[in-house]
This record gives structure tokens, sequence and C-alpha cells, in this order.
């Protein structure tokens, strides 16, 4: 069977200042200086249900081809099957 109740949160804070300059300091020596600051805000929450169970049930069903020559087959198959809360 699949697997529930995963959550997820995140918080993070930032914000962002950047310059960059380049002073002429004879006519063949540049300097170039640059400067960034970060400080940013970030909320995140998700829960995750997944009560997917043919997943499972076709992995059993067909990991066994997966070293053979149709495991190209296989395992599309798998993978669609197994896309989140997806149903075949």
């Amino acid at each position: 069977m699949g697997s529930t109740g995963d959550v997820y949160n995140q918080t993070s804070e930032n914000f962002a200042v950047f310059t960059h300059n380049i002073f002429h300091i004879t006519d063949r020596l540049d300097l170039t200086l640059g400067l960034r600051y970060t400080n940013e805000t970030k909320d995140f929450d998700a829960a995750f249900s997944n009560d997917n169970i043919i997943c499972p049930q076709n992995r059993a069903l067909l990991s066994g081809l997966l070293a053979t020559p149709l495991a190209g087959l296989a395992g599309g198959l798998i993978s669609l099957s197994c896309q989140g809360n997806s149903t075949a």
C-alpha cells in the first residue's frame, strides 16, 4: 500500500541587494567591485497523501522484467503507475 500523511513545512527569510561597479583607475587599469546582500522570507506548508495501491502491485509484478530485453517497457509502466497519487 502507498504512504499516507507526509507533511512538509519550510520557513526561510531573504532580502537581496546587489551592486556591480567598475572604477577606471587609469586608461589601462579598471577596478571592478561587487557586493551582494540577501535576506528573504518564505513559508511553505504541504500535506501529501498517497493511497496508490497500483504502484506496489506493478512493482511486484514487473520488477522481474527489469533485467530482460523488456526492461524499458517494464520500467515505463512502473514509472507511470507510481507518479504521485495516480491510478492505472
